[in-house]
C-alpha cells in the first residue's frame, strides 16, 4: 500500500508553554527531533504556536523529516495532534455521497422494472443480455450498502481522525469494491452486446460482436486475476497501509487506470457499432435519426468514465485517501448505474411504443363508436347535429348521459 507521504502543511507543530498548551513531550520522539531541528529555520520568535502554525517553512521541514524518519501510524499520530493542536478545520464531505448514493441507485431501479414490464408486455425468450444485465444491476446494487458502510467507517473524512483497525476495515472494503465494479462494467457492456447480437442478422457484423465480446469477457478475468494478484500475500492489500506488513504490492496506478483506458476504448468501439448498421436499415430519415439518438445515450457511460480517470489520477497518489476515496465511489457508482440504464433503453423505448401504439389505438376506436352513437341520437335542432360529430369523447359521453334512450 501507498505511504502516507508528504504530511507537508499538515505538522505545523505545537509549543511547550506551561500548562496552556499541549506538551511537545507528548509527540512521538522522532517528531520532536523534528520539530527541534526545524525550530531555527522559522522566522518566528520563541516558542509562538500560532505562528509556527502558519508558518510554511516550519512546516515543510518537519513534514519532510516526519515521513522520512516516523512511522506511518506515527505520522497520523502527529498529523491528528497538530489537527488538534492549531485548531484546522477538519475534512467531512459526507453529506454529498450520503444523498448521490441513494438519489442515483434511483435510476437503474426504474429502468429495470421498465424492462421486466416490458418482458410482460411484449413476451420475448429469456437471453443472455438479461442474464448479463441482472447480475450487473446486482454489482451496482452491492455498492450502495458498502458505500454508506464506508461513510460510518470515515470516507470523506481525513484519515488521521480514525482508528488503526478502522483503517484496516476501510481497505478491506476498499478491495471487495474492486470485485464488483469490474464485474458489473463487464456485464453491463456483455449485456449491450448480447442485444446487439440479437437484433443485428449480418453474419460479418456477428462476427465483429463476437470478437468485441471476447475481448470484453478476456479484461473481465484478467483484471479480476490481477485484483486478487496485485499483492503478494493478498492481505497486504488492507494491512500494509502500516508499513509493518511484509510482501509486495504492483502499481496501483498501472492498474486502475489501464482498466478504465481499456473500457472507455470499448465503449467508444460498441457505440460506433450499431451505427455503421444504420444504412442498411429501411427506415426514414427520422426514424434513423431516433435510433441514433437511442444508441447514442452511450455516451454518457464513456464521458462518465472519462472524468472518472481524473479522480483515479488523484486519488492514486494521494495519502489522505479516506478523504479522497470519495469521489472515486461517487463515480463508480455513477458509471454502473448509468450503464444498466443505458442497457435498458431499447426496452423502455419499446415499452413506450407499445404504450403510445395501444392508447392510440383505444383513443381511435372510442372516437368511432361515440361518432356512430352520436349520429343515431336524435337532435331537437338539423343544425346543431354536424357538430355532435366532431366533439371530443368527454363531451360527446355527456350528451348520451343526458339524452333519453
Amino acid at each position: 500500500m501507498r505511504t502516507f507521504g508528504a504530511l507537508t502543511f499538515l505538522l505545523c507543530i505545537i509549543t511547550i508553554a506551561a500548562g496552556a498548551i499541549p506538551s511537545i513531550s507528548d509527540y512521538p520522539p522522532c517528531a520532536v527531533t523534528c520539530i527541534v531541528d526545524a525550530l531555527p529555520q522559522s522566522p518566528c520568535t520563541g516558542l509562538n504556536q500560532t505562528c509556527l502554525c502558519a508558518d510554511p517553512v516550519f512546516n515543510d521541514n518537519v513534514g519532510a523529516c516526519v515521513n522520512s524518519g516516523c512511522t506511518v501510524k506515527e505520522g497520523l499520530l502527529v498529523a491528528n495532534m497538530t489537527w488538534a493542536n492549531c485548531g484546522f478545520p477538519l475534512t467531512d464531505n459526507t453529506a454529498i455521497p450520503r444523498f448521490l448514493t441513494g438519489t442515483l441507485f434511483i435510476l437503474p431501479v426504474i429502468f429495470m422494472c421498465i424492462r421486466i414490464l416490458n418482458k410482460f408486455v411484449n413476451p420475448s425468450p429469456w437471453g443472455a443480455d438479461d442474464v448479463c444485465i441482472f447480475i450487473g444491476f446486482a454489482c451496482a446494487t452491492a455498492l450502495v450498502p458498502i458505500v454508506y458502510r464506508l461513510l460510518a467507517i470515515g470516507l470523506g473524512r481525513d484519515i488521521w481522525t480514525l482508528q488503526p483497525y478502522k483503517i484496516t476495515e476501510f481497505l478491506k472494503i476498499l478491495f471487495s469494491t474492486q470485485i464488483f465494479y469490474i464485474t458489473g462494467l463487464s456485464t453491463i457492456k456483455a449485456s449491450i452486446l448480447f442485444f446487439y447480437l440479437r437484433i443485428f442478422p449480418s453474419v460479418r457484423f456477428r462476427r465483429v460482436l463476437w470478437a468485441t465480446q471476447g475481448f470484453n469477457a478476456l479484461l473481465l478475468f484478467l483484471y479480476l486475476i490481477l485484483t486478487f494478484t496485485q499483492c503478494r500475500p493478498l492481505n497486504k492489500y488492507w494491512l500494509g497501509w502500516d508499513g509493518e506488513q511484509a510482501g509486495v504490492c504492483m502499481d496501483f496506478n498501472k492498474l486502475v487506470l489501464t482498466h478504465v483506458g481499456f473500457n472507455i476504448l470499448l465503449d467508444i468501439w460498441m457505440l460506433a457499432l450499431p451505427l455503421t448498421q444504420l444504412y442498411k436499415l429501411n427506415l426514414g430519415f427520422k426514424k434513423k435519426l431516433g435510433v441514433i439518438l437511442m444508441f447514442s445515450v452511450g455516451l454518457f457511460l464513456t464521458a462518465i468514465s472519462a472524468l472518472r480517470i481524473q479522480v483515479l489520477v488523484h486519488f492514486a497518489t494521494a495519502n489522505n485517501i479516506t478523504s479522497e476515496a470519495l469521489w472515486v465511489y461517487v463515480w463508480s457508482l455513477a458509471e454502473l448505474d448509468v450503464g444498466v440504464f443505458v442497457a435498458c433503453m431499447p426496452s423502455a423505448s419499446q415499452l413506450w411504443r407499445c404504450t403510445f401504439s395501444k392508447i392510440r389505438t383505444l383513443s381511435h376506436r372510442s372516437d368511432e363508436r361515440s361518432g356512430s352513437t352520436t349520429e343515431m341520437i336524435p337532435s331537437p335542432k338539423r343544425a346543431s347535429a354536424p357538430k355532435a360529430r366532431h366533439l371530443s369523447l368527454e363531451s360527446t359521453s355527456s350528451i348520451l348521459n343526458r339524452s333519453p334512450v
